[in-house]
């Protein structure tokens, strides 16, 4: 009973994403999150069929992720940032709220699709496909990932740190790694804690 309910959740939890994504999204932005949504149940309902090692999985939707994350207008440059989607519901300048809203807006494509890959690895689970579909496997691999990713561009930046265009191109980069990452460790952390995975 606790596997369907932890699926049951991840589903509400991937669901209410969605809501606040379309919430913060500009209206011409929609149609692009109905096709995102609609890409990630195609891809789901065949990786629910085929048998595939769950790094692959992993990788794929990690893809399927950056690639909605550029979609969706961003770039690796700070003007590239929706700044009035920090402001949704909001008056005044608050800077925790204005900051949670700009980042959910920002890396929302990556962590609807994380969301979606906790809920075929809890469906992978419950149909008894072994131990490697954990959800703490997934975090592995996930921060595996992008730790590989985190150290190449250290070393560009670290190499590279005399060129012209180390602040314009690759420091931001950087930055957007390193907040994708403090992000992801806060999504996770919890979820090891509270779901005792």
């Amino acid at each position: 009973m606790g596997k369907a309910c932890h699926g049951r959740n991840f589903s509400s939890l991937k669901s209410g994403w969605l809501l606040l994504g379309l919430l913060l999204c500009k209206p011409s932005s929609v149609p692009w999150l109905v096709l995102l949504v609609a890409s990630e149940e195609l891809i789901k309902t065949l990786y629910l069929k085929i048998h595939l090692p769950p790094d692959s999985y992993v990788f794929i939707f990690l893809v399927f992720a950056m690639s909605g994350y550029f979609q969706q207008g961003n770039s690796n440059s700070l003007s590239s940032l929706e700044l009035s989607s920090g402001y949704v519901g909001l008056r005044f300048y608050h800077p925790l709220p204005t900051g949670i809203l700009l980042a959910c807006h920002t890396y929302h494509p990556l962590i609807y699709f994380i969301f979606s890959l906790m809920e075929i690895f809890q469906q992978k689970r419950i149909l008894g496909e072994g131990r490697q579909y954990s959800l703490s496997s997934l975090m592995y691999y996930v921060l595996l990932f992008l730790s590989v990713q985190a150290v190449f561009y250290s070393a560009a930046v670290m190499v590279l740190r005399n060129h012209l265009f180390i602040f314009s191109v690759f420091a931001p980069k950087l930055l957007y790694d390193g907040m994708l990452t403090l992000i992801l460790c806060s999504l996770f952390l919890p979820a090891i804690h509270f779901l005792r995975l």
